[in-house]
């Protein structure tokens, strides 16, 4: 293992631990972990660069609420007073995960998670975003507000709330976008007269749009959803779906474009057998009400 530090670094008061690839800076804000090769330079007074590799190497900047894992990584930080290393942008490459913990709607000691996975991917800082590629997942879940979202597409993006905002936000993502092959999945739960109610929502898609400011999810392309939302009541296939969300996000509106669409409706399994029954009775009274009135069966 190396560690090589550039030039003016000492000046941050940075420190390595006794432990073999580890690096931590004095504020105990940026920590670099089981690494097998690290680098970092000192560019300017403000300014530091690092590169480092690892199977995989583990960093976490602690004040930004962020953490991750990749085979490599490289990127820049800002140096703040007494040796505290900011994040402003980081390279990943192989094996991506990475996690941002944020504040929840419900209460000042709620959180919030968003994880993203991918082959690469991007994040810069300043705007909270992440650029992915490659056999990209992203979760988000909220369990005081009862609200988790997962989805996987071949590429995409995602712009985060920001983490140490005044008003915690409603949603850890302001907006997401998945293309290609895309599958999700929204579950809310929550407790009505006593009892607890868990609704699903599942489906698959070409390209998935989240849009917070709106409150919509949009669906475009070989649409496909199903599961046991109030909102859904049934399977539908369609070319477009535009889902609306209400400020607890539970889905209360879903509009459909099709050429042409196909919906399936489904009763809850424990009516199934009783609305099959009535249905059969029904067909069978109009048969019966046109044979006394002259008719045949037919």
């Amino acid at each position: 293992m190396r560690l090589a530090i550039g030039l003016g670094i000492v000046l941050l008061a940075a420190t390595t631990l006794a432990q073999d690839g580890v690096f931590v800076d004095k504020r105990n804000n940026m920590s670099v972990k089981n690494w097998t090769s690290f680098v970092i330079h000192r560019v300017s007074d403000s300014l530091v660069e690092f590169k480092g590799e690892g199977k995989p190497l583990q960093a976490e900047w602690a004040g930004q609420r962020i953490e991750l894992r990749t085979n490599s990584l490289s990127g820049s930080a800002s140096v703040q007073a007494e040796g505290l290393l900011t994040l402003i942008s980081a390279d990943l490459q192989g094996a991506v995960w990475a996690r941002q913990k944020l504040p929840s709607a419900q209460g000042a000691s709620a959180v919030q998670s968003v994880e993203v996975e991918a082959g690469s991917a991007t994040y810069l800082a300043q705007s909270f975003t992440w650029t992915l590629k490659s056999a990209v997942a992203l979760r988000q879940s909220d369990p005081a507000a009862g609200v988790s979202f997962s989805a996987k597409g071949n590429s995409g993006s995602a712009a985060l709330a920001a983490p140490n905002a005044a008003k915690p936000p409603r949603f850890g993502m302001t907006q997401f976008e998945l293309k290609g092959g895309v599958t999700f999945q929204w579950t809310r739960k929550e407790v009505k007269e006593g009892l607890a109610l868990t609704s699903t929502l599942k489906g698959s898609t070409d390209h998935l749009l989240f849009e917070n400011a709106k409150g919509t999810l949009t669906l475009r392309g070989n649409v496909s959803l199903d599961g046991d939302s109030p909102a859904l009541l049934g399977a539908v296939s369609a070319s477009v779906a535009t889902l609306t969300l209400d400020a607890e996000g539970n889905v209360t509106k879903i509009e459909f474009e099709g050429s042409p669409g196909k919906t399936v409706l489904k009763p809850p399994p424990g009516k199934q057998a009783r609305v099959a029954m009535a249905a059969l009775l029904l067909g069978f009274g109009a048969a019966l009400g046109t044979a006394a009135r002259g008719g045949r069966f037919s």
